[in-house]
């Protein structure tokens, strides 16, 4: 599943190279119409279930097109391993996949311009992202065919975040908020 991540954000990063570094001089915030973001990130969460052993850290990675300059549309992919033991069962993992849309409504300007914070509209891009995904669980079954047992449910949700850009076009993500699978995300971001 990593390898067909990567697969994909190479691909679409090869797709906007020519346009994004077109476009790269002409944008002077961090976030713009026309412009193409990427992000890598993780996620901590909550959980409550008994039966939850441990999890290996998710791995997301998105991608947002500006469709004006206060507004972006994009895609999500993930991917996550639970371990789980039920009462008198061996334990066993189950692989959580992860794709949707977003839509995000960049904040920045409308802070600047409404409120008595400054932020530099150069570095920071502070964004409220909405979304709609589907979560895939999947499991070996063992039985005599040995199985794979799978089930998927949809996930709405959103998030407040930030985008710190500290050198022009790479910097840091934050988000807090019901995100599809933890409640604080982490990671590292860049505009095109």
């Amino acid at each position: 599943m990593r390898s067909i991540v990567s697969l994909l954000l190479a691909l679409c990063l090869l797709c906007f190279a020519e346009k994004a570094q077109a476009q790269r001089k002409k944008f002077t915030q961090a976030f713009d119409k026309g412009m193409f973001t990427v992000d890598a990130h993780t996620s901590l969460g909550l959980y409550r279930s008994r039966q939850f052993l441990s999890s290996r850290m998710p791995v997301f990675v998105g991608a947002d097109y500006g469709v004006r300059s206060d507004v972006g549309i994009g895609v999500l992919l993930g991917w996550n391993q639970r371990m789980f033991k039920d009462p008198g069962a061996p334990p066993y993992n189950v692989n959580y996949y992860y794709y949707g849309l977003r839509l995000g409504l960049h904040l920045t300007r409308f802070i600047n311009q409404n409120t008595p914070f400054r932020l530099n509209p150069n570095h920071i891009d502070t964004y409220i992202n909405v979304f709609a995904a589907r979560q895939v669980a999947s499991q070996v079954t063992f039985s005599a065919g040995g199985l794979d047992n799978t089930g998927s449910v949809t996930l709405v949700g959103g998030v407040l975040g930030a985008r710190f850009y500290t050198m022009n076009y790479v910097g840091i993500l934050l988000e807090v908020g019901a995100g599809p699978y933890g409640i604080v995300n982490a990671g590292i971001c860049a505009k095109f």
